[in-house]
């Protein structure tokens, strides 16, 4: 392991300080801190507690055990919709993101579009990033202009670990200033992670979004460390294996730094991937069908938990969320109103977490002329697909009875299809902003 994030790393045995009375009573008097932790690209089968014998995730399994699981958390199958809809609480649809940046005329969220962080930043709140934002780069779409004091990564996509350059260009910021830094970039958000909670004004809360780019490709052995003698699938799975390893140690020491800070029973955790593993690089999904950039289970259903030590019940799990939900969910528990110029597609669960009903999200990419959505009912989903000739067809699984979609039960349950397409029509005639595009 490299020694900035053995450094970091280190941070994790060290106990949790007793904190003053005084200390104490301020914390409580002060709304809780947020931090969300994002994956790149983590599948179902890349964490511990779903493929115990395969990777080590042994942070990531501690706050599983100590916190609440999400057994569906359901978010979209490709980055930048992913983003969107964690962000903004609305569903990527509403924006016209159905794809990645660069990968459509899109270059940017919309405008017209407000930011959840904007909320917590008017409640109150010290709003940073440290990671990946891959929701557009002109000086208005950065983050420091979407509702964050401070920002620190990258802009884009697939950026070289060590370098730090996306097509041979650098892709590395401060607050919108171009930064050249040695270092691999696992460790150094998890640095910029840690010193946003050791330097923080202690009279704020502070909400904390930690949006890791691994382990998205271009994957490679962390420093220090090199996958020998293996044939090329081994090679990759072993890589990717280590580099999840070395995500898990950086999350690892974030969470001390919570642990070390006299707030950190004032502190809620939420971590996720921001959508399914890619097993051409290594990544696995386990049971689950599909992967990254597809509407089935391996592309939209993700590992995820909440850790809230005295806020919810260790070794608890919640049935159906999905990424719409986890900013509404975390203002409502800490007293933030979401002041935002459109409606909400995602709910505040809480204090309902472990009981409230589920949703019926819908779900979309698009591929060459091929339009694909999926909407979720309880333990049904129904896919369409649309041709080029926008041409139908449909396939529905019961996700309970067959988690690896590999059985479509539609032409057995026509009343169901009728009821999930016109769920799904619903949702597709609701009004939409365009994203601001090449073509303007």
């Amino acid at each position: 392991m490299h020694e900035g994030l053995r450094a970091l790393t280190l941070m994790v045995a060290i106990p949790v300080s007793a904190c003053s009375q005084e200390a104490a009573s301020t914390a409580r008097d002060v709304p809780p801190d947020v931090v969300v932790l994002l994956a790149d690209d983590l599948g179902w089968g890349d964490v511990s507690w779903n493929a115990p014998h395969d990777v080590a995730t042994p942070n990531l399994a501690r706050l599983a055990r100590e916190g609440l699981v999400f057994e569906r958390y359901y978010t979209a199958p490709l980055c930048t919709p992913a983003r969107a809809g964690l962000l903004t609480g609305r569903s990527p649809l509403r924006m016209g993101l159905v794809r990645n940046l660069g990968d459509s005329d899109a270059v940017g969220l919309p405008e017209s579009e407000g930011l959840l962080p904007e909320s917590f930043r008017r409640a109150g709140y010290a709003t940073v990033l440290a990671g990946k934002w891959h929701l557009g780069d002109s000086p208005k779409e950065q983050p420091t202009a979407r509702g964050f004091d401070h920002a620190y990564g990258c802009l884009g996509g697939w950026i070289d670990y060590a370098t730090h350059e996306r097509d041979g260009e650098l892709d590395w910021q401060r607050d919108g200033t171009r930064v050249r830094e040695r270092g691999w970039s696992t460790a150094l958000i998890a640095r910029e992670a840690v010193r946003a909670l050791e330097q923080r004004d202690a009279s704020k809360p502070l909400m904390l979004h930690v949006a890791f780019n691994a382990p998205h490709p271009p994957l490679a052995p962390p420093p220090g460390v090199r996958v020998d003698g293996l044939d090329a699938e081994s090679a990759r799975r072993a890589t990717l294996a280590l580099v999840v390893a070395d995500l898990d140690s950086a999350i690892g020491a974030v969470v001390a730094a919570i642990e070390r800070s006299p707030r950190a029973r004032e502190t809620l955790v939420f971590f996720a991937s921001d959508n399914g593993a890619d097993p051409r690089f290594g990544g696995s999904n386990g049971e689950l069908s599909g992967g990254k950039a597809t509407l089935f289970e391996g592309g939209i259903r993700v590992p995820a938990l909440l850790w809230a030590p005295g806020r919810v019940e260790p070794g608890s799990t919640r049935r159906l969320v999905t990424h719409l939900d986890v900013l509404p969910t975390l203002a409502s528990a800490a007293g933030v109103e979401l002041d935002v110029p459109q409606p909400l597609d995602g709910r505040a669960l809480w204090p309902e977490l472990a009981t409230g009903a589920d949703a019926r999200p819908v779900f979309a990419i698009e591929r060459g002329g091929e339009r694909r959505y999926a909407v979720l009912a309880g333990d049904l989903k129904l896919i369409e697909t649309l041709d080029e000739s926008g041409t139908a067809s449909f396939a529905l699984f019961d996700l309970v009875r067959d988690p690896g979609e590999a059985r479509d039960i539609s032409a057995e349950r026509p009343a169901d299809v009728t009821a999930l397409r016109t769920e799904l029509e619903g949702w597709l005639a609701l009004p939409r902003v365009a994203p601001r595009s090449r073509k303007r």
